[in-house]
């Protein structure tokens, strides 16, 4: 039950760690130009967007047109975009999740065989 309980922990731990969020360096017009172009958020990317009113949403895209980008819940008018940044994999971030993992499964795999770690 116990080695259960860790491995889960241990999934949850890895598969938070292993993206980040990725934005451009581009003027809230270039933005705009780039969604309505099709070229900077496609359907079933994971997003966050900030607006003109200064809010930020994060949704998976389910289209997107010329006048907005679309999610289950929500539709933007692409001129009130000013950033979209889309969430993609780290590599660095998931080299470190799976090498502290495996260090963390070793410890506990030692700590319950009554082991102890000489560090």
């Amino acid at each position: 039950m116990f080695s259960k309980i860790v491995s889960v922990l241990l999934v949850a731990l890895l598969a938070s760690g292993c993206s980040a969020y990725k934005s451009a360096e581009m003027t809230p017009a270039q933005v705009q130009q780039k969604i309505a172009a099709g070229d900077l958020a496609a359907v079933g990317d994971k997003v966050r967007v900030a607006t003109t009113d200064g809010q930020t949403h994060r949704f998976k895209v389910t289209a997107v047109t010329d006048q907005a980008i679309l999610g289950d819940d929500v539709s933007i008018p692409i001129n009130d975009v000013t950033t979209v940044e889309t969430l993609e994999l780290s590599g660095g971030r998931t080299a470190a999740a799976v090498g502290g993992g495996v260090a963390l499964w070793t410890i506990i795999v030692a700590v319950a065989l009554g082991g102890t770690i000489a560090l």
